[in-house]
């Protein structure tokens, strides 16, 4: 597997990135800090941190072969560290991961891969 960043020198924000793996798909990576370290979102819905140093957690969605992951969504624990985070799917499914709260209400369009981008507002 191979990762390559658009605009390599960015220090936080949402970047596009492009990934081989048999086939080229996209990705999307959120940046955690300003030293660079970052949460990457696979197209199947992996979540992968960029140091060994960063929070991991299991029990998040995965859709094996199935381009269909859309955003991620940190949730920051306040004392500059991650205590989870959501995973949105194409269809409007938001997944909490971690310690983060349950998400309900929202839109969902079945069949339909519509939705594009989440956020968490404190």
């Amino acid at each position: 597997m191979r990762w390559t960043l658009d605009g390599a020198n960015q220090t936080y924000g949402v970047a596009t990135l492009a990934v081989t793996v048999e086939q080229d798909a996209t990705a999307q990576a959120v940046y955690v800090s300003s030293t660079a370290r970052y949460y990457l979102l696979d197209a199947y819905g992996t979540v992968h941190p960029s140091t060994p140093d960063l929070p991991q957690f299991s029990g998040g969605p995965y859709w094996f072969g199935w381009d269909i992951a859309r955003a991620l969504a940190i949730v920051p624990d306040g004392e500059g560290s991650v205590k989870g985070y959501y995973v949105l799917d194409g269809w409007g499914g938001v997944h909490p991961v971690g310690d983060v709260s349950a998400f309900a209400g929202g839109p969902f369009w079945a069949g339909w891969d519509i939705a594009r981008g989440l956020a968490v507002v404190a």
